[in-house]
């Protein structure tokens, strides 16, 4: 008589753990596990094991290993029924098997046997109990016990493809129990009595991605409502965002997995395929797609409903927002990662009249060197035949853009194609500079006036119809000193007493001091005797000129309100004297150095 049977164990248990394995590259590898402990009731009877799938939302599945353990127990109980002694020998067999998602076996035991006997037993003592009375029974009870276990890793795409989902996933299982006999067999009634409880444990291993996302406004980033790349667009004209993706991680990304959205109802990025690098659907590591989306600029003051409008508008960072500002936010998800980017537009302030504003500052320095000395000074004082350049600074000082900038200067005959552009782009933005510089040489004393214009533009340069020009001009003094003196230099600086005068001349011209003259008009008649003394040469060395006599007088009787014209009259031994031009002082400046380049000897 053969038996095989199976006794009940505790509950089943289920557990989920989640861990974090490392870093891959520029992805984080994580992994989940599952466990689902089920009792084997009846051999030979399907049971099932139920694990949680695999969220995608996560990020990107590679791999999903599944363990199976089996603590398997029992008794094996065997009677020789027989009138004479057999030699017999028990193999007791156990598998422990589940079914796979993709339909393979998983198994634990096996034909091995996991119990083997080898008895001799008395012949039949005329009960059947598998026991008996010591040194006659022909029966025995023996119980068994054993541990059987098995894994595999599952990793090609359409393997983990039933691991994926929001749902569970149930694989069938059970337990096949069994015995071979050998020897003498007949008449010998085995019982075979097994248990088990089965332990399945999945784990998930996954990368998360990692994504970056820049959006624009009509090419602008305008993270800030109140930055300086803010676009000033009006009601009705055309709107253009681009949401600009890149892969950071090192996971690659199907198309099919990423999500582009805008916060705006309505707005509906659209991916470019010209950004798909070689066109496969995948955003690789390292690899940018744009998306674009076109609308119509709302008008800030009276917006639709679901428009978000925040306080901005004002270039100043020190200052508040001074108008409505439109505001969205571009998101974009995978699996396994999310990112944002928030942009802003302006309208043009009071319905269209919007602030316009230019400011020019024109300056000059002694030299060509390309600009790079810009800006320079207000005033210079120069010999006759020196390289000098001017300087062209123009500040977008309103709130439009500004393009078409027009800058002439009649006195020196030149407009801004003859000039060179050292900084700055256009549209000028507001708030932003142009930087111009124009190389000349000086012969004679000039006072000149430029003069700037611009026109209103939107952020792309087109023309905003119905707003003036701004416009704005400034000067800049170029002094040429008679040569007579032959002065090595000239120096007027402005200090918290008053103003300093420097200056030199070759020893050679022997003068044998300087008066000073002081008027607050540019006119030498009205002009009064300042220096209550005749200055006083010493010698100095100058570089390349060597052996200088130089000079100094302080004015301290010069009041910072006022602008002073000084006039340096140099004495000779015959008692003859030689003037320069003024040197200047202007009030509303800090005091300037003026060089004067070497003359003739």
């Amino acid at each position: 008589m053969v038996k095989t049977l199976a006794r009940p164990v505790r509950n089943a248990t289920f557990l989920a753990v989640l861990f974090c394995l490392g870093w891959f590259g520029g992805a984080k590898a994580q992994s989940i596990v599952y466990t689902d402990t089920e009792p084997i009731v009846f051999a030979n009877t399907p049971y099932t094991l139920t694990f949680n799938q695999f969220n995608p939302t996560l990020g990107v599945l590679t791999s999903a290993q599944i363990s199976l353990t089996g603590g398997v127990s029992g008794t094996l109980q065997y009677e020789n029924r027989n009138p004479a002694p057999v030699l017999l020998t028990i193999n007791v067999t156990a598998t422990l098997g589940i079914t796979a998602p993709n339909r393979s076996s998983l198994s634990a035991g096996g034909p091995a046997p996991i119990f083997t006997v080898s008895d001799s037993l008395p012949k039949f003592d005329g009960i059947v109990d598998y026991g008996g009375p010591p040194g006659l029974a022909s029966g025995r009870t023996r119980p068994f016990t054993t541990t059987v276990s098995n894994a595999h890793t599952y990793n090609t795409t359409a393997d983990l493809q039933p691991f994926i989902g929001a749902g569970q996933i149930n694989l069938p299982l059970h337990l096949q129990g069994g015995f071979t006999a050998g020897g003498a067999t007949s008449n010998v009634a085995i019982v075979v009595s097994t248990d088990a409880k089965a332990v399945g444990v999945v784990i998930y291993r996954y990368l998360s991605p990692s994504i970056a996302l820049k959006k624009l406004t009509n090419g602008f980033d305008a993270n800030s409502p109140n930055g300086a790349d803010v676009p000033q667009i009006q009601p009705g004209a055309p709107v253009t965002w681009t949401y600009i993706l890149t892969n950071t991680g090192a996971v690659t990304l199907p198309l099919a997995s990423v999500v582009m959205t805008d916060s705006q109802p309505g707005i509906t990025p659209t991916r470019l395929a010209s950004s798909d690098v070689g066109g496969d659907g995948l955003l690789s590591p390292g690899e940018v797609w744009r998306y674009q989306a076109i609308g119509v600029a709302q008008d800030l003051t009276a917006p639709s409903s679901s428009v978000t409008v925040v306080s901005g508008c004002n270039p100043n960072p020190q200052g508040p927002g001074l108008s409505p500002a439109y505001e969205n936010i571009g998101r974009v998800s995978v699996p396994g990662a999310t990112a944002s980017d928030l942009s802003h537009y302006c309208n043009l302030d009071n319905g269209g009249q919007s602030t316009v504003g230019i400011h020019l500052e024109k300056t000059v320095y002694s030299g060509h060197n390309q600009g790079v000395g810009c800006p320079g000074s207000k005033l210079i004082t120069v010999g006759q035949g020196t390289p000098i350049t001017y300087c062209f600074v123009v500040t977008n000082t309103g709130q439009t853009y500004l393009g078409n900038i027009v800058i002439t200067d009649a006195s020196l005959g030149i407009n801004v194609s003859n000039m060179t552009l050292f900084a700055g782009t256009m549209p000028l933005a507001p708030g932003a500079k142009l930087t111009y510089f124009y190389e000349t040489t000086m012969t004679e004393s000039l006072v000149n006036t430029a003069v700037v214009k611009g026109t209103p533009t939107d952020s792309t340069g087109t023309t905003i119809p119905n707003l003036p020009p701004p416009t704005d001009q400034n000067t800049a003094t170029v002094q040429v000193p008679p040569t007579a003196l032959d002065l090595v230099y000239a120096n007027v600086v402005r200090t918290s007493t008053g103003v300093t005068l420097t200056w030199a001349e070759l020893p050679e011209r022997k003068s044998i001091g300087f008066n000073l003259y002081r008027s607050t008009t540019n006119q030498r008649s009205d002009a009064g005797l300042v220096s209550t003394r005749m200055a006083v040469g010493h010698s100095q060395n100058q570089g390349e000129f060597g052996a200088v006599i130089a000079y100094t007088f302080n004015d301290t009787t010069a009041t910072g309100d006022a602008t002073y014209f000084y006039w340096l009259a140099g004495v000779k031994a015959d008692g003859s004297t030689v003037e320069t031009d003024p040197l200047i002082a202007h009030a509303q400046a800090p005091g300037q150095q003026i060089f004067l380049p070497q003359v003739s000897r």
